[in-house]
């Protein structure tokens, strides 16, 4: 993946310029901003998620050689890693 920036408010674009996402869709009429702030956030979570994904791996590894965690908390971060690898 890499690192991603946000441009325009609700475009986001890889370390190479490629538009990764456009969160801009359509506005919607019956929220105050026509959903402005819903897609700036969707494209800032977006942007971060190569950096969470790091973190959340990182952390796994170090709960995976620490071999003491809480079995809840740990399954729900191994699952959140396959989800992102789209197993």
């Amino acid at each position: 993946p890499g690192p991603r920036a946000i441009h325009h408010r609700v475009n986001v674009r890889a370390a190479n310029e490629r538009l990764t996402a456009n969160c801009g869709g359509s506005t919607d009429n019956r929220i105050p901003d026509g959903g402005l702030a819903e897609n700036e956030a969707n494209a800032r979570l977006i942007a971060a998620a190569p950096d969470l994904y790091e973190a959340l791996l990182n952390l796994c590894d170090w709960i995976d050689h620490e071999n003491n965690h809480p079995a809840g908390l740990y399954n729900a971060g191994r699952f959140a890693l396959e989800k992102a690898r789209g197993k």
